[in-house]
C-alpha cells in the first residue's frame, strides 16, 4: 500500500504535465506562424494611380485624398474638426465623382460613371490617414470600397484575376454602371490570392487566356 501511494501523481506532477502540453501548443503555434508570415510577406498588392485616384485593385478599394479649411464660425474647436472633415469629406465625393467620370471605358469598365453609388461609398469609407492643423483645418484620405460603388453593393466572390505583365483590369464589370458589380481582386500570382484571401486558401488555376492584352489567367476557389 506504501508503494502504491508513492507512485500516486502529485499535484506538482500534474501542474508539470499541463505545462508541458501548453510548451507543446506554443511550439506548434509558433510552426504554424512561421509558415503563414512568409507568404504575407511576399504578398504585393496590384496599385496604380488613376488621375487623382490610387486605386488597389487587390483589396478592392480606391484612396481620394481631399482637404478643408476650418470653421471659423464653430463655438467650438471640436465642432469645427467635425465640420471640417464633414466638408473634406464632400470635397473627397466631388473628386472622386470626378475622377471616375475622366476613365475611359476600358479602365471603368461600364458606361455612365455617374449612375455609381459615390454619396453611399464616401459615408461608408474609412479614413486611412487624417491630418489636423494647429488651425482647425483637416487633411485627409479615404479609402472608398469597389463594391459600395456597384449597385448593389457586390458581395465577395471566391475568383480572383492574375495579370500577365503590365496589363491592368477595369474597376467593375457590366454593360452599364447602375447595373455594374466590382470586378474581382487582382493579383501577380496566385500565391498572393491565397495569402491575401481567405477565400482563396485552397485556390487553383482554372482557366489560361492567351490575350496578353486581357488578364492572364482566372483563379477561383476549390470549394
Amino acid at each position: 500500500m506504501g508503494m502504491s501511494r508513492a507512485m500516486e501523481p502529485t499535484a506538482a506532477d500534474a501542474a508539470g504535465r499541463r505545462a508541458a502540453v501548453a510548451v507543446a501548443a506554443a511550439h506548434r503555434a509558433a510552426a504554424v506562424l512561421l509558415a503563414v508570415l512568409p507568404s504575407l510577406a511576399q504578398a504585393k498588392p496590384v496599385v496604380e494611380t488613376l488621375g487623382e485616384l490610387t486605386v488597389d485593385f487587390s483589396a478592392g478599394t480606391i484612396e481620394v485624398r481631399a482637404a478643408a479649411a476650418p470653421d471659423l464660425r464653430a463655438p467650438s474647436a471640436e465642432v469645427g474638426r467635425f465640420s471640417a472633415e464633414r466638408r473634406a469629406r464632400a470635397v473627397a465625393a466631388k473628386r472622386l465623382r470626378e475622377g471616375l467620370a475622366k476613365l475611359p471605358r476600358e479602365r471603368l469598365g461600364c458606361d455612365d460613371a455617374g449612375a455609381l453609388k459615390v454619396d453611399q461609398a464616401i459615408d461608408k469609407a474609412a479614413v486611412s490617414a487624417i491630418d489636423w492643423g494647429s488651425d482647425g483645418s483637416v487633411t485627409l484620405a479615404l479609402r472608398v470600397s469597389l463594391a459600395e460603388l456597384a449597385s448593389p453593393a457586390t458581395p465577395a466572390t471566391g475568383s480572383a484575376i492574375l495579370l500577365d505583365g503590365a496589363t491592368r483590369t477595369a474597376l467593375f464589370t457590366g454593360e452599364k454602371c447602375s447595373a455594374a458589380v466590382a470586378a474581382p481582386p487582382v493579383f501577380e500570382s496566385a500565391a498572393d490570392a491565397r495569402a491575401t484571401l481567405p477565400a482563396l486558401k485552397d485556390a487553383h488555376v482554372t482557366r489560361r487566356i492567351a490575350d496578353t492584352a486581357r488578364p492572364a489567367a482566372i483563379v477561383r476557389s476549390g470549394k
